[in-house]
């Protein structure tokens, strides 16, 4: 009678083990996974500097969380391109010494609001760094391209959207064939009642390095192709609920100088001229005058999705 009942108890164990993953299975396959982008040129000055906001949000129309994203891709208009100056050692942030000289905590001043502004809190503190990290500080100082939030769809793990502040950097590519990187450091918002709600979640800081690669499209549309992490961080399922990066970018001083006057074969007398040079060159605008952007997602379930975006040619100042 014993081995009966628990026969009967193990029977019953497997049929809701079964009866779970096939409900589970069932959930992801009506899942209805929406992806949704724009990008925006903005704040365009007369020296050919421009800020590029990029915007996302990701849901599943079944309210039900989204499956999760194993490759993300997006293109961007033909013309957009890294400028040879900004590729070089001076501007390759080593996000992890960013994270590790930061890790010493100051009273009454949050992790984000010390990577907001990282000069100040390397002045701060740079006499409290272990040796060796102050110079890679410097360098992440002057290679940040731009700054953003996400809100993270974590269930089931967490029930409420996690938000989270997050910094770009260029950086080493790391990936074979990639033209440039960016170094990408992801904070938590300490203030957020998730974070506040599950302490350990406030030590948690994400680095990510996303390449690019120039990877010209056949009709000529798109130029650079980013590729970025697949969903999942630390352990967790996480969906991209919404996405909003903002990169005024970086420029620099660049010096030319000729010879205005020579005596006996040598240059006595010098002209310097100076120009500021931004990091990126100005998009090509194509005969419909609008430029393209396209973004591509591949999920576990083995569904794919490209969505494209257009926005009108901004007027560049030359």
């Amino acid at each position: 009678m014993t081995h009966n009942v628990k026969r009967i108890a193990l029977s019953s164990l497997s049929l809701a083990v079964m009866s779970l993953a096939v409900m589970s299975l069932a959930s992801v396959a009506s899942a209805e996974p929406v992806q949704e982008f724009n990008f925006q040129i903005k704040d365009i000055k007369p020296d050919g500097r421009y800020t590029i906001v990029f915007t996302a949000n990701s849901y599943d129309t079944t309210g039900q969380p989204p499956p999760l994203v194993t490759a993300n891709s997006v293109r961007f208009a033909a013309g957009v391109n890294i400028r040879p100056e900004f590729l070089k050692r001076d501007y390759q942030c080593n996000v992890e010494k960013v994270r590790d000289a930061l890790l010493a905590p100051e009273p009454g001043m949050s992790f984000t609001k010390r990577l907001s502004n990282l000069a100040a809190t390397l002045k701060r503190t740079r006499k409290q760094l272990r040796p060796g990290l102050a110079p890679g500080v410097e360098t992440c100082i002057r290679a940040q391209v731009g700054k953003g939030t996400v809100l993270a769809d974590a269930r089931p793990s967490f029930p409420d959207p996690v938000p989270a502040n997050l910094f770009v950097y260029l950086a080493k590519p790391t990936a074979k064939g990639a033209a440039a990187a960016l170094g990408v450091l992801v904070v938590l918002d300490e203030n957020s009642t998730t974070v506040k709600a599950s302490p350990i979640l406030a030590t948690l800081r994400l680095v990510f390095t996303v390449n690019l690669f120039n990877d010209p499209s056949a009709d000529g549309r798109y130029g650079y192709r980013l590729e970025l992490p697949g969903g999942g961080a630390a352990g967790v399922r996480v969906s991209v609920a919404e996405l909003r990066v903002t990169t005024p970018g970086i420029s620099q001083i660049k010096k030319t100088v000729t010879c205005r006057k020579k005596k006996r074969g040598k240059c006595t007398k010098r002209n310097v001229t100076t120009k500021k040079l931004f990091w990126l060159t100005q998009p090509t605008c194509p005969a419909t005058g609008q430029l393209g952007f396209e973004a591509f997602y591949q999920y576990e379930t083995g569904l794919t999705s490209t969505t494209a975006a257009q926005l009108p040619c901004p007027r560049f100042q030359n």
